[in-house]
């Protein structure tokens, strides 16, 4: 499955970007991300996306616009549309919901789970990564990530531009 597929890039990517390794058909990645966004501007088939699909599929997205040099109305829209979701997932106490109406539980662990519609850290941690990705791609640097190997990766390596140049 195509939303398989941008899952799993998402978790090899970060070390490729680290690395200044360049990624080939960055067009066609782009195009196949934007695809998998559902109605609500969430990335998966179905209605409530998780924490991680949406995380999963920003980040290439915006990476990927950046180290093309792709960015346009389109990009933009589904940007914005993500971003209303994010802040939906987002509950009164401040955090946020892994998924919308649904009990989460992390690794089998019920120390790490929590009720339906209950913020929980992990998902507060992915959506927060996910608003701040997108607020730097909106701002073109505008970040508070350091560049290190992992998930935090910021997507400009400083106001010079992408962190592949």
């Amino acid at each position: 499955k195509k939303n398989e597929m941008i899952r799993g890039a998402y978790h090899i990517l970060p070390i490729l970007y680290y690395d200044k390794i360049d990624i080939p058909y960055a067009e066609k990645a782009i195009s196949e991300i934007i695809e998998t966004q559902n109605k609500w501007g969430g990335f998966d088939i179905e209605i409530a996306s998780s924490a991680c699909e949406d995380i999963d599929a920003l980040d290439p997205l915006l990476r990927l616009s950046i180290i093309a040099n792709i960015r346009n109305d389109r990009i933009d829209q589904v940007i914005q549309k993500a971003k209303r979701w994010v802040l939906f997932n987002q509950n009164v106490d401040g955090g946020f919901v892994f998924e919308r109406n649904t009990p989460f539980c992390y690794g089998s662990q019920k120390s790490l789970s929590s009720l339906r519609d209950e913020s929980n850290l992990f998902a507060t941690w992915f959506r927060c990564l996910s608003l701040e990705l997108i607020e730097e791609y909106e701002t073109k640097g505008n970040n508070r990530l350091i560049q290190t190997v992992g998930y935090e990766l910021p997507l400009f390596n400083n106001s010079r531009g992408a962190l592949n140049e």
